[in-house]
């Protein structure tokens, strides 16, 4: 967790406010993580030992501080494989800082249409181009020789295989659909030409077999043809809706043209009345030069 380290060194920074942060262990995880280490190493797989923590009621990541995993409160404090996975492949546990574990990469949105542009990605640098800090910079949670003992069997378990190009298929419901077990989000699947939307809740996360089914299945064309009928009668309530403040917005508009136009009238008649008083006033004037000027004479 983070502590407090003192006022900040760039003097910019301290005058604001700003402080240095330092990672210290908390005394309940700590040993938890310790544990974890030892368990892998000792033989336990990532799945057995989510089991394990679930069913001793130790709590996952998620619900130890659920202010700041708000979207994983549906696991019900269960431990999923993916904590436990990125538990075992944190280096920060060595005491060391570590640096240049992503990095971004700019790929094309649609290689097909390349006019669409770049989009950012962020990927997994491999372990040999991370920087490490030459001194600890923090109090290690396990030892750096059983950190690498873990690294070294996951490598040993990654089996190389030709990996095939994914085949795109469309799902109209896609980060739509929740499962109505646990409410969290289904997963799109094409299982024998068709879509499927699927929740296996029970196979990333441990918890009981009586809770939840191991998986749920539902077909996109057993909801869809009734969304097609909702999505129309919700649009044509919102036309109506629209149509209706559409008019009130045109009568509105046709009000202030003709107020609008009516100003403009007399603000003409208003100029034309003004510039014929002028004209009238310089033929007066003009007829006064005419009467009064007297034709000059030269005697001689």
């Amino acid at each position: 967790m983070l502590a407090d380290a003192g006022p900040h060194p760039n003097p910019g920074k301290a005058v604001i406010g700003q402080r240095l942060h330092t990672l210290t262990p908390n005394p309940v995880a700590a040993v938890v993580v310790e544990r974890i280490y030892r368990e892998f190493i000792g033989g336990k797989g990532i799945y057995a030992i989510a089991e394990m923590l679930t069913a001793e009621a130790i709590p996952s990541p998620s619900a130890h501080d659920p202010g700041r995993n708000k979207h994983r409160v549906e696991s019900g404090g269960a431990w999923s494989k993916s904590a436990v996975r990125v538990i075992l492949q944190n280096p920060r546990y060595t005491g060391r800082q570590v640096w240049n574990r992503q990095r971004r990469d700019e790929v094309l949105i649609d290689v097909d249409d390349v006019a669409l542009g770049h989009e950012t990605k962020m990927r997994w640098n491999d372990q040999t181009a991370w920087v490490w800090s030459q001194q600890p910079t923090h109090p290690p949670l396990v030892l750096t020789d059983m950190f690498e003992t873990v690294q070294d069997i996951f490598a040993t378990g990654q089996r190389t295989a030709i990996r095939k190009e994914k085949t795109r298929h469309p799902y109209v419901l896609s980060g739509l659909m929740r499962c109505g077990v646990c409410g969290r989000k289904m997963q799109a699947s094409w299982n024998n030409g068709a879509a499927y939307y699927r929740c296996k809740f029970p196979e990333e996360y441990a918890i009981a077999e009586n809770k939840h089914p191991n998986t749920v299945y539902v077909r996109e064309a057993a909801v869809a043809p009734g969304l097609n009928t909702w999505i129309a009668q919700c649009g044509r309530k919102r036309f109506r809706a629209k149509s209706r403040g559409r008019q009130v917005e045109l009568g509105a508009t046709a009000v202030e043209h003709v107020q609008h136009d009516q100003l403009q009238r007399v603000r003409y008649q208003n100029a034309g009345r003004r510039t014929g008083d002028v004209v009238v006033r310089l033929e007066r004037h003009r007829d006064h030069l005419a009467v009064h000027e007297q034709p000059r004479c030269d005697g001689g």
